[in-house]
């Protein structure tokens, strides 16, 4: 299953980004379920867009995906120049999340089925310039998730946060807290009304 495959993946990356992760008990269930929730009958393989993918876990994953996949089916995009050896590795190409007409752009000339979503401002970063967080954390993501909808794309979108109660509000549908990690997926109640629209 190629969405059984991917699941397997991004934890095994996630894992060896975080390995006092790896003791968890059926290690994000919830995320294998919905990875290995419907067969997918399709044989052809993904085409899969990275976003600020040279962040934390960007280059990681998108190792282990062009080996699983090959390189020219992953698309690794960020705002910042890419050094030579990921040049090297396969597709790169400048995405700007906040930027929905080019995101479309890229969605449709290279033929994507899937979205990881990593561009985001962390911690740090975000606590000194609120207003720009907002911006990409926020905008950004609701950026993605209209393409997700309108292209019918399947889409990962994990958030690394230090501290966070047991039911998180908002959008995200908490799969795993960790010590230092937390994963979330964006489909909690009210997505399936959201794409629905």
């Amino acid at each position: 299953m190629v969405k059984n495959s991917m699941s397997k993946l991004l934890l095994r990356t996630l894992h060896t980004k975080f390995p006092e992760q790896r003791n968890l008990p059926a290690s994000c269930a919830a995320l294998n379920r919905y990875f290995s929730s419907k067969p997918n009958r399709d044989t052809k393989t993904p085409r899969i867009l990275i976003t600020g993918s040279l962040g934390q876990l960007g280059t990681g994953l998108a190792k282990k995906l062009r080996a699983h996949y090959g390189a020219e089916n992953v698309i690794m995009s960020d705002i910042i120049k890419a050094p030579k050896q990921i040049l090297n590795a396969g597709p790169y190409i400048y995405a700007d999340i906040l930027d929905f007409k080019n995101l479309q752009e890229i969605i449709v000339n290279y033929r994507i089925d899937w979205l990881v979503h990593f561009s985001a401002l962390l911690s740090a970063i975000g606590e000194d310039n609120v207003p720009l967080a907002m911006r990409v954390n926020v905008e950004g993501l609701h950026n993605v998730m209209e393409l997700a909808k309108q292209y019918r794309l399947k889409i990962f979108v994990p958030s690394t946060i230090g501290a966070l109660d047991q039911t998180p509000p908002g959008i995200l549908l908490q799969i795993s807290v960790c010590k230092d990690l937390a994963l979330f997926m964006e489909f909690p109640k009210f997505m399936p009304s959201y794409l629905a629209k």
